[in-house]
């Protein structure tokens, strides 16, 4: 007895798969919380040449519509006090923007 040829050829057949593959990955993507959003911030290191502080760092984040920042190295605030860093938080929220810190790493 004779099976029928099959109508697609093996190339068909794995873009097909490829296809289906793919659209199991995506569709829970689309799926998902379509409130959340991308944050889109900046490092202060790209920007360490202007000599800016952190309150010069904010207000440069919130020209460019960022709602991220990393300020990277702690130089970057005039001051460790507590007072002074709620001061930065306050303006950083102001602005609606998210804070990170870094500092250094293994560089030297």
């Amino acid at each position: 007895m004779n099976s029928p040829r099959p109508t697609a050829d093996r190339r068909t057949f794995l873009n097909t798969i490829a296809a289906a593959g793919a659209a199991s990955l995506v569709t829970p993507l689309l799926a998902a919380d379509t409130e959340r959003k991308l944050k889109v911030g900046l490092d202060n290191f790209a920007v360490r040449a202007m000599g800016w502080k952190a309150p010069q760092l904010l207000d440069f984040a919130a020209s460019l519509k960022c709602d991220t920042i990393l300020i990277s190295d702690l130089p970057s605030f005039e001051s460790l006090d507590e007072g002074y860093l709620r001061e930065v938080k306050a303006k950083a929220d102001g602005l609606g923007l998210e804070i990170f810190l870094g500092s250094w790493s293994i560089c030297p």
